[in-house]
């Protein structure tokens, strides 16, 4: 099934609760319920009709909970003698198919772990509208991750093209917008969100009524389950500039503070944390004419110390791995006022010119494994992402093309580069093979990439205004997290 856009207005009004038409009737046994198993368990199984399948089966299912402590249901058809043995979860069992005609009678024997099953019959239906058996998130459920994709199992094959307008997923009465799949049983729709759910925040799961099964029967009512999403699930602590200074927020967007005021006419950015995640660096623009000078500030505002020395233009600072040394930038103070590669040691002493390019050289960083990547421009006109050691031997370039690289960071292990290209987000392996673009969605175009410590996680800024952004290296789905520019995520 291809994916369908859902762009347009969805018309359903939002209701609270859960609403689940358990459908199937029939005779029960006179077992009594085992020993382990509440009193008021209601004994019936959603079964489907089968006339108008290719194959004379009914689809046979129980909603979660309907027997807590099921662990698994035997399936006779009294009729052919035809029997399945098949796990259940939750208390409940997704559809299986069980040869039988309208008419059948089907005995069902629940495994509780007790002596004694719980047993009853039931009669195969000569109609049955499709039902919802179970959704994912459940609903009543108040701590859905984010990342979640929302999938609704329906008791019986239904026809795709009367879910992909009846299905959707809504928050504050408008329509999340992402697609829908469905399965090629026909006994399950899953929602792909095109981004993150938002944090703490209530949706619903809509299923419309129009949903039919093969022979046309629709569902008997709209079901809609409720549920809320869980906080935001990043660790550690991001540091970000914006116009009055470096700022800290947890990594779930909690608990921001600032770092650092920039005076009068000052500008404070480009903040990188340093190894032991105790200080960080960053750059202060000093004004026109008066450049700007590498600083470094303990995680907790104190002893704010400039490295710089007067009349230069110093920036982009980024740690050596042991913390002890700091790379940058700095521009020449005469003709032709190039770019270049310095590294000082963490007080400001020992600053030596590390490589001089023909070509400007911005954005260094330091990888763990003790290399400096950063861009500057190889023999075609687009910007190159190079890598060099920090005693200014073995230059390389990942490639030379005519795209512009930028930004690059390093993962925490080394073994990637984050970098932008042309405006959107890709990581490359350290040696410039399996190239990736990492964004789709609203947050595609980015810049300034910051690894999450445990490599999980890569936040970036987009412009404009400057937003910070997170986005999974696993889905590429993204999260807008707060207003700001320049990320360093440090523990």
């Amino acid at each position: 099934m291809q994916p369908h856009s859902m762009t347009h207005p969805h018309s359903r009004q939002v209701a609270a609760g859960f609403l689940v038409l358990i459908l199937g009737g029939g005779c029960e046994s006179g077992t009594a319920p085992a020993p382990n198993e509440p009193a008021q368990v209601s004994r019936s199984a959603i079964i489907s009709d089968s006339a108008a399948l290719d194959i004379p089966v009914a689809y046979v299912s129980f909603s979660p909970g309907s027997f807590p402590s099921g662990s698994r249901v035997t399936i006779k058809n009294r009729h052919t003698a035809a029997l399945l043995t098949t796990g259940m979860v939750g208390g409940g069992l997704d559809p299986v198919p069980v040869p039988a005609v309208p008419g059948d009678l089907l005995t069902f024997a629940i495994d509780t772990g007790a002596a004694q099953a719980i047993g009853f019959t039931q009669i195969v239906p000569a109609a049955a509208a499709p039902s919802v058996v179970r959704t994912e998130p459940s609903g009543g459920i108040a701590d859905a991750p984010i990342e979640a994709l929302v999938r609704v199992v329906f008791s019986e094959p239904v026809t795709p093209e009367t879910v992909l307008d009846a299905l959707g997923v809504m928050q504050d009465g408008n329509l999340v917008e992402g697609t829908v799949e469905v399965s090629p049983d026909g006994l399950s729709a899953t929602v792909f969100p095109v981004d993150y759910l938002l944090p703490e925040t209530e949706y619903v799961i809509s299923v419309g009524s129009d949903i039919q099964d093969a022979d046309g029967s629709a569902m008997e009512a709209t079901v809609e389950a409720v549920f809320t999403t869980a906080p935001l699930p990043f660790t550690g602590t991001i540091a970000f500039a914006d116009l009055t200074g470096i700022w800290l927020m947890n990594a779930d967007g909690t608990n921001l503070r600032q770092l650092t005021t920039a005076p009068d006419y000052n500008y404070d950015g480009a903040p990188a944390w340093s190894p032991g995640g105790d200080r960080i660096a960053f750059q202060r623009y000093t004004g026109i004419g008066n450049g700007s000078g590498i600083y470094v500030v303990n995680a907790d505002g104190t002893n704010l110390v400039g490295l710089s020395p007067p009349g230069v233009s110093d920036q982009e600072p980024t740690w050596s791995p042991d913390g002890q040394r700091i790379a940058f930038v700095s521009d020449d103070t005469l003709p032709p006022f190039n770019r270049r590669l310095y590294i000082m040691n963490a007080d400001g002493t020992h600053r030596v010119l590390l490589i001089a390019l023909r070509q400007p050289t911005e954005f260094p960083a330091w990888s763990p494994a003790d290399r400096i990547a950063f861009t500057s421009y190889g023999s075609t006109t687009g910007a190159d992402i190079f890598v060099v050691n920090p005693d200014g031997t073995n230059l390389t370039t990942l490639w030379d093309d005519l795209d512009s690289d930028w930004d690059p960071a390093w993962s925490p292990d080394g073994s990637r580069i984050a970098f932008e290209r042309n405006g959107y987000l890709f990581r490359v392996d350290q040696d410039g093979t399996q190239l990736e673009q990492l964004t789709t969605g609203q947050g595609s175009q980015g810049k300034r990439p910051a690894w999450s410590p445990d490599g999980r996680y890569v936040a970036f800024d987009q412009c404009c205004p400057f937003r910070l952004w997170i986005v999974s290296l696993t889905d590429g789905r993204a999260i807008a997290i707060a207003d700001g520019r320049a990320p360093s995520w440090g523990p």
